[in-house]
């Protein structure tokens, strides 16, 4: 379990996705640490702690969410293929391990519209709530119904190419931000970043608008006070 007592000053994140690769953009002063995830051959999750990414999508977020608020540090859960496909078996047992970390923010560019894993999403969006995890998670970009996004506690995001990457609304339930990365610095390191569009991107600039709330606040801003602050569309410099 990560200590966040040791790390005071800076918001620990845990970021399902893809991983994040550290050898691009520094990203190696920014990963506590890495799990990866997978099926094996009887059908069980299995895991271990080495760094590996299998698309740029985790990598991305990381940066977006860097750009906006500087002071944090991330645990990488790769649940995602190089097709960014993943079982609903593994994003239990990776959200699971993620609450047992107890970070300050779950972030999850991603989702299921699978109804089998409809309980156990909730229940484990409950305990987070419970201990004072922030969930973010990033809509369908089909518009269709997905989870967690739809569950009550969790900050659910949704995408629009209109909109300033340093700004965001409220509309009808979810917080919407920009679409794209095409302004964050030095993104063009990355192979086809333009191509990275859609909530997943929306997600990680509001995480990043949460993490500066956060850092103001510490532990006397709960999940509650933070989603007010966000919903009331707060900014912190």
């Amino acid at each position: 379990m990560i200590n966040k007592d040791n790390d005071r000053k800076n918001i620990i994140i845990s970021i399902i996705d893809s991983g994040i690769d550290i050898n691009k953009l520094n990203l190696d002063c920014y990963v506590l640490e890495s799990i990866n995830y997978w099926i094996n051959e009887r059908g069980h999750v299995n895991f271990e702690y080495f760094n590996k990414c299998s698309n740029d999508h985790g990598t991305i977020i990381a940066l977006v969410i860097k750009y906006m608020h500087e002071n944090v540090r991330f645990i990488s859960h790769n649940i995602l293929d190089e097709n960014l496909k993943s079982d609903g078996r593994i994003l239990i047992s990776a959200l699971e391990h993620a609450i047992e970390d107890n970070p300050d923010i779950i972030h999850m560019s991603l989702g299921t519209n699978k109804i089998r894993y409809y309980m156990p999403l909730k229940k484990l969006i409950r305990k987070a709530k419970k201990k004072g995890i922030i969930i973010v998670s990033a809509a369908s970009n089909t518009g269709n119904i997905s989870f967690p996004s739809i569950f009550k506690g969790v900050v659910s995001v949704k995408g629009d190419g209109a909109i300033n990457f340093s700004e965001y609304e409220y509309r009808m339930g979810y917080f919407v931000a920009s679409n794209n990365v095409v302004h964050i610095p030095n993104i063009n390191h990355i192979n086809n970043y333009e191509y990275y569009i859609g909530t997943s991107m929306a997600a990680a600039y509001i995480t990043g608008q949460i993490a500066k709330i956060k850092s103001k606040g510490r532990d006397n801003y709960n999940v509650e006070t933070i989603y007010t602050l966000l919903k009331l569309g707060i900014r912190i410099i």
